[in-house]
């Protein structure tokens, strides 16, 4: 099961659920190599929370723990008791030279050692790669994961890799194709371009395969294990990591901050107050004999990674994960260019999946913060409203005076000092141009919380105080029905229910938003009632029997 609790654009946080098992994505999945264990899995469980690790099938397959694996199950093997990710080996072999597993042993393998995630596997694509080498290796990855799927008990969860290398038509073919399969997308290739820092081409590949599948199922980003880098990926729709960082770092005397890398020889004090870092100095670490030093730098990289996932969780929960964003891209020029080309190429669609509201402050930034999907959404929207009466404000440009009260021009630093509201305006804002025509002979009553609308004595709906935002009530709802021609604000069902299902949606328009109210109608638009959207209209045009639609007030007539 995969639930997903806080949205912050393609961000999210979310429970999935593996065997009775839950994870809290964003999450990492710790490379644990039962031939040389760095931190045990029961101390990363533990000391660390860790509730999901990763290993290798084919080197358990080909080490002296074989035996061991299938008569105990990994689980005992490497005592841990949360989630057990399998990965193929498909780079093992490749790496090697060698092909002595087939697809079909593989995951019988994994399945006969108790995997909970089971890979299959999949041929990837390298950056040198042609077009054709790239194209066989993508139609040989589909084939592999269709013939794998029977092999998967149903208790288990299947990984999809998605392949295609450096071309994008193969990436989206790739994902289009092999998504329907599994219970886990993984994203694979990336490795390369992370290890030199191409956050450009990684934030691309991500969402180029994001927009070829539905946004129902997580997304795992094979080899990405340096914190500073995770912020970024979440941003771009990640949910799922896995890397084996924390230790080939610790090996090298590397130690790892959300802002980049550093060497311990170089060092004189250590910028972090882990209980590593609390116990010794840099110097004291260095004199460390080899084995030891490598195991507690080890855990100060791990200290660093769960930290930098818990603020990205937090980050997301409250709507603020770009703004952290802001602080970590500029630790590295890359990282920032990265950052950039997410919103700069992306926004646009990032803005269509970005819920009405959220809780963040925006503030100039530089560059990208024009390329927020907050900013990029409240730019359109303006334009919806015929006014005079304009303001300029910094990031948003020039902006009716009547709309400094509504999101987002409310959570600018500095806030500029809001004038009285126009009610038709904010409606308009909200529901697009002449969506107030019949809201005449208003009056305003300022309650706590609120601003109730009346229409001719009759209450209409109301503005929050918080986000500024106009919400109709049924009788609103039908002045905005005969302000706007269908099918404008609308969601089309042939029947009205507390809850709607994606597939109970006959259309929605593609301008609504998640979180905004919807006016429910039936094929010959007469109004249901008013709903809120729980997904955006991409999803509810692209997820299969999904909670779209959460029913708020029934018409009276219906």
């Amino acid at each position: 099961m995969f639930k997903v609790e806080y949205r912050d654009g393609l961000a999210r946080t979310s429970k999935l659920i593996v065997r009775g098992k839950e994870i809290s994505l964003p999450n990492i999945a710790i490379v644990v190599n039962p031939n040389k264990l760095v931190v045990p899995p029961k101390e990363l469980e533990r000391e660390f929370g860790a509730q999901i690790i990763i290993t290798n099938a084919y080197i358990i397959k080909k080490s002296k723990f074989k035996e061991e694996a299938v008569s105990k199950g990994l689980h005992d093997l490497l005592d841990f008791n949360g989630v057990i990710f399998t990965d193929s080996g498909a780079y093992q072999m490749f790496s090697q030279k060698v092909k002595d597993v087939n697809p079909k042993e593989i995951v019988e393998f994994q399945v006969e050692i108790d995997s909970d995630i089971i890979t299959p596997l999949d041929s990837f694509v390298l950056p040198k790669d042609s077009k054709d080498v790239a194209e066989k290796k993508v139609l040989e990855t589909i084939n592999v994961v269709r013939e794998s799927k029977s092999l998967i008990p149903e208790d288990r969860f299947y990984v999809t890799p998605v392949q295609g290398g450096k071309y994008s038509d193969l990436r989206k073919y790739c994902a289009s194709h092999v998504h329907s399969y599994g219970d886990l997308i993984a994203i694979g290739g990336l490795a390369p371009l992370l290890m030199k820092y191409e956050f450009k081409d990684v934030v691309n590949t991500i969402i180029e395969c994001k927009k070829s599948m539905p946004l129902n199922k997580p997304i795992h980003c094979f080899g990405a294990g340096h914190p500073m880098s995770f912020s970024l990926l979440v941003a771009a729709g990640c949910d799922l990591f896995d890397s084996a960082m924390y230790s080939l770092a610790a090996e090298q005397g590397r130690y790892l901050t959300p802002r980049g890398t550093l060497n311990l020889s170089e060092l004189e004090e250590f910028p972090c107050s882990c209980p590593v870092c609390s116990s010794y100095t840099p110097r004291e670490l260095l004199r460390e004999e080899k084995k030891q030093r490598t195991y507690l730098l080890a855990k100060h990289n791990l200290y660093v990674t769960f930290s930098e996932l818990k603020e990205i969780k937090e980050k997301i929960k409250k709507g603020r994960l770009l703004t952290m964003l802001h602080y970590r891209a500029r630790a590295h020029p890359k990282l920032l260019g990265g950052f950039i080309e997410l919103l700069r190429e992306h926004g646009e669609w990032i803005e269509e999946i970005d819920p009405i509201y959220k809780d963040t402050e925006i503030f100039e930034a530089g560059e990208e913060t024009r390329y927020r999907p907050e900013v990029i959404r409240a730019r359109k929207w303006v334009k919806r409203v015929k006014t005079t009466d304009k303001i300029e404000v910094q990031v948003f440009g020039t902006i009716p005076q009547s709309l400094l009260n509504t999101y987002p021009f409310n959570k600018l630093t500095p806030k500029p000092k809001p004038l009285k509201i126009n009610v038709k305006e904010i409606i308009d804002y909200c529901y697009g141009r002449n969506a107030s025509k019949y809201f005449e002979q208003l009056n305003t009553i300022k309650t706590k919380g609120e601003i109730k609308i009346l229409v001719n004595n009759v209450e209409a709906g109301k503005i929050s105080l918080e986000t500024g935002l106009f919400e109709p009530n049924i009788y609103g709802a039908n002045l905005l029905k005969k302000s706007l021609p269908p099918p404008k604000a609308r969601v089309i069902v042939e029947k009205v229910k507390p809850i709607i299902k994606t597939s109970e949606v006959l259309f929605c328009d593609s301008e609504l938003r998640i979180g905004q109210l919807a006016l429910i109608v039936d094929p010959q638009d007469n109004l249901l009632g008013i709903g809120k959207l729980l997904l955006s209209p991409f999803e509810i045009k692209t997820i299969e029997n999904h909670e779209a639609v959460s029913l708020v007030e029934l018409a009276t007539i219906h």
